[in-house]
């Protein structure tokens, strides 16, 4: 319950005794399982982003999709750059506050 004398109740500008939900950020798994869920999602969406068939040295199309995240680090990609063509390919798929407003006109 946070009370709205509290600085916490002030920040969020509530009346009166309120219940709140609040993640313990020093839960270890809970960390370890968002950070690989984050990762997750950023190699789906760079994979989805980039659209074409990865290939093995014998010509093979790879499936599997941590072959394929394999396959691009040993021909060179770093951390840096999986991380900026995913927000390259967030910021091409995202929807400017224009468009979400005007969307269903």
């Amino acid at each position: 319950m946070v009370d709205p004398e509290s600085e916490l109740g002030k920040e969020l500008n509530i009346t009166k005794k309120t219940a709140v939900w609040a993640y313990d950020y020093t839960d270890q798994p809970y960390i370890k399982a968002k950070e690989k869920h984050e990762s997750d999602l950023g190699l789906a969406i760079l994979l989805k982003g980039l659209a074409v068939k990865i290939k093995d040295k014998d010509g093979n199309i790879i499936e599997d999709r941590s072959k394929q995240i394999e396959v691009l680090k040993k021909r060179g990609l770093s951390g840096d750059q999986f991380s900026q063509i995913i927000q390259d390919i967030q910021a091409l798929t995202s929807w400017t506050q224009e468009e979400r407003e005007n969307f269903l006109e």
